[in-house]
C-alpha cells in the first residue's frame, strides 16, 4: 500500500523481510499460511539434505575418504533427521506461529554452499548471507566466512550489498527499523520458551536470588555462548582458510545465532538441525570407519541432546524446560568434535586445547 510497515504494523523484522514476503499479498490470509506452512516443510526438509551433503563435500575434502563414501549411511541419517526435525518441538511452534526463521537457514546453507563450491562467485556468496541477515539479523555473523576466505576483496560487496538491503524500501523505514531493533533488544520476553542467554538468565536469576540470594551476572550467561564460539574460531583462524574450516565455523556459529539475541523463541530451535545434520554425519562415518571410542561417545551425545531439544518444555523437567544449557552442552559436544575430528593436516587439536 506505499506505507512504511514499521508505522502500527508492528514489523521488527529488517525491511528486505517485508519485500521478500510482499508475494503473499497475492492470496487470501488462509491461503497464504497456507503455502507458507508448504513452503516451510519443503525447506526444512532441504536444510537437512543440504547439510549432510555440505559435510560430505567440504569438510571432507582432503579429509578421511569414509565420510563421503557411503550413501546408505546418508540416506539412513536424512531420513531420521527429517523426520525428527518435522516432527519435532521447535518445528511445530514455528508452524503455529508461520516462523520464518527455516528461510535464512536455507539461505545461509547456500551461500555456504556456493562459498565451498563457487568460491570465485563472491558477490553470489556476500547476497546469500546477506539476505539471511535482513530476514533476521543473527546470520549477519556469517559474513565472517566470505570476508575469510576473500580478505579485504570482500569487505566492497559487503557494504555495497548490506547498504541496498538496508534501504531497500526507503531510508525512513531502514531508520525505523534500527530504532525498533534496539527497543526489542533492550527488552527480552522472559518466559521458559525463549532460550536466549538474556532470557534464561533473568529466570535463573529470579530463582537463585528467591531461594538463595545471590544472582549471575548476565554478562556471564552471555559470555559464556560468545567464549566457546572464540576459542573455536580462533582455533580455525590460526589456520589458513579451507573448506573444512568454513563449514565447522558455519556448524559453530550456528547455536551461538540462538543464544545472543535476546528474543529466541524456540521456534528457532530448528535452527539447530544443520550443525547437528553436519555433526552426525562426520561423526558416523569416521566411527564405522576407525571403530575409536571418542566419535561413539559424540554420537551418543549428539543423539541425547537432539531429543532433548526436539521435545517441549512441558514434557521435560522444570530444570531442562529453557533450552539455553542444552544448547550451550551442544556448543562444547561441537568444539570437542572439532578438536578430535581426524583432519587431514595435524595440528588443529593442540589449536583448540591451546
Amino acid at each position: 500500500m506505499g506505507k512504511d510497515p514499521y508505522v502500527g504494523s508492528g514489523l521488527w523484522y529488517p525491511p528486505f523481510s517485508a519485500l521478500f514476503f510482499l508475494p503473499y499479498q497475492i492470496f487470501d490470509a488462509a491461503r497464504a499460511y497456507s503455502i507458507h506452512v508448504f513452503v516451510l516443510v519443503l525447506l526444512t526438509i532441504a536444510s537437512v539434505w543440504w547439510s549432510i551433503n555440505i559435510a560430505e563435500s567440504a569438510v571432507a575434502q582432503g579429509a578421511s575418504s569414509h565420510v563421503a563414501g557411503d550413501f546408505g549411511m546418508t540416506i539412513s541419517l536424512f531420513l531420521s533427521l527429517a523426520f525428527l526435525t518435522l516432527s519435532s518441538y521447535g518445528f511445530l511452534f514455528g508452524v503455529e506461529r508461520g516462523n520464518i526463521d527455516v528461510y535464512p537457514l536455507v539461505l545461509c546453507l547456500a551461500g555456504l554452499w556456493v562459498l565451498v563450491r563457487y568460491p570465485k562467485r563472491l558477490w553470489l556468496q556476500v547476497i546469500l548471507f546477506s539476505a539471511a541477515a535482513h530476514l533476521k539479523v543473527y546470520p549477519a555473523v556469517l559474513l565472517l566466512l566470505p570476508l575469510w576466505r576473500q580478505g579485504r576483496r570482500s569487505l566492497v560487496p559487503i557494504v555495497v550489498v548490506n547498504a541496498v538491503l538496508l534501504f531497500c524500501i526507503g531510508p525512513g523505514p531502514a531508520l525505523h527499523f534500527i530504532e525498533t531493533l534496539s527497543g526489542v533488544a533492550a527488552s527480552p520476553e522472559v518466559w521458559v520458551g525463549n532460550h536466549s542467554a538474556a532470557s534464561f538468565g533473568q529466570m535463573l536469576n529470579g530463582f537463585l536470588g528467591e531461594r538463595w540470594g545471590f544472582t549471575i551476572p548476565s554478562a556471564a550467561l552471555v559470555g559464556l555462548p560468545l567464549a566457546i564460539w572464540l576459542v573455536s574460531a580462533f582455533a580455525l583462524f590460526r589456520r589458513r582458510y579451507s573448506d573444512s574450516g568454513a563449514t565447522w565455523l558455519f556448524a559453530m556459529s550456528v547455536p551461538l545465532m540462538n543464544l545472543i539475541p535476546g528474543t529466541s523463541h524456540d521456534y528457532k530451535l530448528v535452527l539447530l538441525v544443520a550443525p547437528f545434520a553436519i555433526l552426525l554425519r562426520l561423526l558416523t562415518g569416521e566411527y564405522v570407519t576407525s571403530g575409536r571410542w571418542s566419535p561413539l561417545a559424540q554420537v551418543i551425545l549428539a543423539c541425547g541432546l537432539l531429543i532433548l531439544l526436539s521435545v517441549s518444555y512441558i514434557a521435560v523437567p522444570p530444570a531442562l524446560g529453557n533450552k539455553y544449557p542444552l544448547i550451550v552442552g551442544s556448543q562444547l559436544l561441537l568444539l570437542w568434535s572439532l578438536s578430535t575430528f581426524k583432519y587431514p593436516s595435524p595440528g588443529l587439536m593442540a589449536d583448540v586445547a591451546a
